[in-house]
């Protein structure tokens, strides 16, 4: 594949969804480009903004914390997938408003609380916190957002 053909099929995608600076070296990787070449043409994209690192980790970890209800923890693993910097995905993830993000699992929480069949309130709390930690969310987190749901009286 050409400089120009894996460009334009590039510049194509680009256009249609958000993609990693990582996500684009894995795809010419795939397509066989040259190492040189391959560099030159992910710098081109990111001179022309198709593709930016930093644009795509605040739209990732928007619609992963809104859609998928997933936690700080899982978020960070899949960015690091994909190729995403540490610092930029600390940097992005601390922008994130801590009342919103308990308010979410304390949500999500609450409705998990309603198909739990547990003996005591010990294990639903445990059950509640074990569900949490599994979607990504720290132990600290999970732990302050069970209590919430364990407090009040929604069944």
């Amino acid at each position: 594949m050409t400089e120009k053909e894996a460009m334009q099929k590039l510049m194509a995608l680009c256009s249609r969804k958000e993609y990693s600076t990582g996500e684009i070296k894995t795809k010419l990787e795939e397509w066989e480009v040259q190492e040189d070449l391959a560099a030159k043409v992910v710098a081109t994209l990111i001179a022309e903004k198709f593709i930016d690192d930093n644009r795509y980790a605040s739209a990732f970890i928007n619609d992963k914390l809104k859609f998928s209800k997933w936690g700080k923890i899982k978020i960070q693993y899949s960015l690091r997938q994909k190729g995403v910097a540490d610092e930029l995905i600390n940097e992005k993830l601390a922008e994130t408003d801590k009342e919103t993000y308990l308010g979410l699992l304390v949500e999500e929480l609450r409705k998990k609380r309603k198909s739990i069949k547990a003996p005591s309130d010990y294990e639903l709390k445990g059950k509640l916190i074990q569900f949490a930690t599994g979607r990504g969310f720290e132990f600290d987190v999970a732990a302050k957002a069970a209590e919430v749901v364990m407090k009040s009286n929604f069944k």
